[in-house]
């Protein structure tokens, strides 16, 4: 089996890998970092500009996994099917039951900057991540440039499609 997705786990990095329980622990402890700094602040009678620095970290921990929501962890090409997997959870989906598949750059929430190529496929019918699978695109091997990485990404869906129309 091929693999055509970057891990998603990989990816994420450091302090940013915490799911479900350990991310919102670190973004309460960030918060509450934040108002014991501007209390802290208030009550010394003076405006300290550092005491704004942990709400501005919980927003930059909340925007990185906002961008990795919704994602599988892999996907490899299995040549007649691909082979999905989410933690431990595995799924084979022939691509016969592929519907389209599209690719997309994920965008910083509120921006139009380019951060994560990813490949969107439409199921036919609904699996165990549901009727749409989301995975970052293996495109970084054609280079660092946004519009080499494009045409790969392009590439890979049309070569999905073809692939697709024959099954």
């Amino acid at each position: 089996m091929r693999r055509i997705s970057d891990s998603r786990r990989q990816m994420q990095g450091g302090l940013t890998r915490a799911t479900g329980p350990g991310r919102r622990i670190l973004l309460a402890f960030c918060l509450v970092c934040g108002i014991a700094a501007v209390t802290l602040s208030a009550l010394a009678g003076r405006f300290e500009v550092a005491a704004f620095l942990p709400f501005a970290g919980a927003l930059l921990v909340w925007q990185w996994q906002s961008m990795f929501t919704g994602l599988v962890d892999d996907v490899y090409d299995a040549g007649d099917a691909l082979v999905m997997r989410d933690g431990r959870d595995t799924e084979r989906v022939p691509l016969s039951g592929l519907a389209d598949v599209d690719f997309r750059w994920c965008p910083l929430s509120g921006s139009s900057q380019r951060v994560l190529p990813v490949l969107h496929l439409t199921l036919r019918e609904s699996c165990r991540f549901g009727s749409a699978v989301r995975f970052i695109a293996r495109t970084a091997h054609s280079g660092p440039s946004a519009a080499a990485q494009e045409a790969a990404g392009e590439r890979m869906a049309e070569d999905l499609r073809r692939r697709i129309d024959r099954a």
